[in-house]
């Protein structure tokens, strides 16, 4: 028999729901991806992972499998960054996700590109140890 202890359920329960609620958070896709104004190109699907970077990069994606980065732009006049992805990064976590984007600078070989997030899919989540360490 396998016993769990309450701050374990509870853990367990928390990690459930966070994870459900963010399953699909493209509720604000549909609407960027329709916008005119200053983007240079369609929204398209990522697979990547996203996290706080520091100095001029606050937050990244990663495409994964490549050795580029996507800057992230959080401009409340042009675009902002879901809110339930905002939540999952707050909580220092680092996001694996199927991002919708939509470019703001055209890319260019090793040009960091400036994104808006329109939503993500598929979402997963790990501690990011720079933001959140481990307990000794």
């Amino acid at each position: 028999m396998n016993v769990q202890t309450p701050a374990t359920l509870v853990a367990l329960v928390s990690a459930a729901t966070i994870t459900l609620r963010a399953q699909s958070d493209s509720s604000g896709a549909d609407t960027l991806c329709a916008q005119q104004g200053r983007f240079v190109g369609p929204c398209i699907t990522v697979r990547g992972r996203m996290q706080a970077y520091s100095d001029n990069i606050v937050l990244g994606i990663w495409p994964i499998g490549t050795h580029r980065l996507l800057k992230v732009v959080e401009d409340p006049k042009v675009c902002a960054l879901p809110r339930s992805l905002g939540t999952l990064l707050d909580a220092g976590n680092k996001i694996f996700a199927d991002f919708v984007v939509r470019p703001l600078t055209p890319f260019r070989r090793g040009v960091l590109q400036d994104v808006c997030v329109a939503g993500a899919k598929n979402i997963r989540t790990e501690p990011d140890p720079l933001l959140r360490p481990a307990p000794h």
